[in-house]
């Protein structure tokens, strides 16, 4: 029985990549990968940051172990109390974590035998599902900021969504505090009138209170993905640009229709905007 719920389980994991071929800068873009905490294989001093200043530094044993917050292509960004800090991969055991887990799941999916003509079970008919690759990626795991807390987002709302506006952003960055409040005047002016159309926030703070502040103070009247569900995010996360603000313009099935950046050239979230306007303005 056992057997067979591993043979389900593994038809809905991502292409398994090979333990061996992988590398810190693949690990980088492919937030699934990283590992909840890595441990120090070396002594490691570095400074200690709160809220984006020095306070001081200190010497990390080797055999610290520590919680991720970002891996980045030379280095990983960790939790350290209140504060973060900086180390490079070398100086941790990323790589052989992450190799080790892959692995692990390329034993389980060469374990697994093949499922001959299975029954299909009977089940009782189920609440008609987000159509669409974006609405069922994001399905389960939406936000809302209702003007008191957040809360959860209903699913149902996304039944009638076409396109999708996905926006990388993080309050700690200071031209997407600048730009925010046009993406909120934007959507609060075409959102009315295009109920097929939404706006999504992909948090890139540090912290879940971050985001949920961020999404607070400015104010932002749409959906956001669950900061604690970011990592699992794939589909989303291949969307991001290199740098901050970020817009993309999707369709239901994920095909980009505009994004901030052209190639290496970075456009801006502003011509996403007229975009989506163009867009909408055609139906």
């Amino acid at each position: 029985m056992k057997k067979r719920v591993a043979a389900v389980l593994l038809l809905f994991l991502p292409a398994v990549v090979h333990a061996q071929g992988l590398t810190p800068e693949l690990i980088a873009h492919q937030p699934s990968l990283w590992p909840q905490e890595v441990t120090l294989t070396t002594a490691v001093p570095t400074p200690l940051v709160i809220n984006g200043k020095t306070v001081g530094t200190a010497e990390l044993p080797a055999g610290t172990k520590l919680p991720v917050i970002k891996v980045e292509r030379e280095r990983v960004v960790l939790k350290f109390g209140d504060s973060t800090i900086v180390v490079a991969h070398g100086n941790t055991d990323l790589l052989a974590r992450v190799r080790q887990s892959q692995a692990a799941l390329e034993r389980a999916y060469a374990a697994t035998p093949a499922m001959a003509s299975p029954v299909a079970p009977v089940v009782k008919a189920a609440p008609a599902a987000p159509r669409g690759v974006i609405a069922t990626e994001l399905a389960g795991d939406l936000v809302r900021f209702d003007g008191k807390s957040v809360t959860r987002f209903s699913d149902a709302e996304l039944a009638k969504v076409k396109y999708f506006g996905i926006y990388f952003s993080a309050s700690w960055c200071g031209p997407c505090r600048a730009f925010t409040p046009k993406l909120v005047s934007f959507y609060n002016k075409i959102k009315p009138q295009h109920p097929e159309f939404e706006v999504v926030f992909v948090s890139r703070d540090r912290s879940e209170r971050d985001a949920e502040k961020y999404m607070e103070n400015d104010a932002m009247p749409w959906p956001a993905v669950r900061f604690s569900a970011l990592r699992n995010k794939a589909k989303l996360n291949g969307l991001a640009g290199r740098g901050i603000p970020c817009l993309v313009l999707v369709d239901q099935d994920g095909t980009v229709l505009s994004h901030s950046y052209e190639g290496e050239t970075y456009v801006g979230p502003q011509k996403v905007m007229r975009d989506i306007e163009a867009t909408l303005a055609k139906r």
